[in-house]
């Protein structure tokens, strides 16, 4: 398994990008097994907000899932940007997800270019960027998997200084990456809105899975683009797990979405083991 550190300049940012890569190309091999080959599966997996492309490789053992599922992992640096454009700032964040990023990866390495090859996942913050970019690059990314989603846009309220879904981050804060808070609901920032949007259009969904814990202060919100969904008859699964907006809910959601779409590969076999 190799894993891979590199910087990108990118276009839509301005500035150098650090990203992770995890590529399953150099497995331990057993004598008659066959080298894997690409062009790989891919999924881009987005970090939180007060998190990095290291979030995910420090709780989760993406070495082993990679191998396990024959399926490369790109982890780009979102900083605390929720995965959208800001024009006024010349950050183009969700053109970097969407466009960009995928573009320079293929080009890189031997991933698919096939779209249902190609999936956008992430937790929290990157939750809500996996299903805001999966549904405006609709074209790009075949499959979305949202682990506890920040879906914040409909609890702003531009009238109060503490934003009332998470009571951590002031609606300053909000105005630097959404921009003007009145009527953000009916703008490409909401998912439903964009949902709504494509159902007018005749556009094509990605697969849609997400999960939330039951007890996490961003449930309600998930609840209501669940229902959202389903009154669009939009094809998805939205799934509720025993716990709170923590790293034991959000393996097991991303696990979920993968088992999904994904068979992962037999274990090789033990070199050590000798037949009695």
């Amino acid at each position: 398994m190799a894993f891979i550190q590199l910087n990108m300049t990118s276009r839509c940012l301005h500035r150098t990008i650090p990203i992770n890569a995890y590529i399953p190309c150099d497995p331990i091999l057993m004598p008659g097994m066959e080298p894997p080959t690409g062009p790989w599966k891919t999924m881009y997996l987005l970090h939180g907000y007060t998190g990095s492309c290291f979030e995910w490789p420090e709780c989760v053992n993406l070495n082993e899932l990679s191998k396990q599922y024959n399926l490369a992992i790109i982890l780009p640096d979102g900083e605390n940007h929720f995965y959208v454009d800001a024009k006024r700032r010349n950050d183009l964040y969700g053109e970097f997800i969407g466009r960009e990023l995928v573009d320079f990866t293929r080009m890189v390495f031997p991933l698919s270019h096939e779209r249902d090859d190609t999936i956008l996942a992430g937790v929290s913050m990157g939750g809500y960027g996996a299903l805001r970019n999966g549904f405006k690059y609709n074209e790009v990314f075949g499959h979305i998997i949202a682990c506890s989603p920040a879906i914040i846009i409909d609890d702003i309220n531009p009238s109060t200084k503490i934003a009332t879904c998470t009571g951590t981050t002031t609606n300053d804060f909000y105005r630097s990456v959404f921009g003007p808070l009145e009527g953000m609901e009916e703008t490409d920032l909401s998912p439903k809105w964009l949902a709504a949007q494509m159902v007018k259009e005749g556009k094509r969904f990605p697969d849609i899975f997400w999960g939330c814990g039951w007890n996490d202060l961003l449930v309600e919100p998930s609840r209501t683009l669940d229902k959202a969904l389903t009154d669009l008859k939009v094809p998805h699964e939205y799934k509720e797990y025993p716990g709170t907006h923590d790293y034991t809910v959000f393996p097991i959601t991303l696990y979920d979405g993968l088992n999904r779409l994904l068979e992962k590969l037999p274990d090789p076999p033990n070199p050590f083991w000798i037949d009695g």
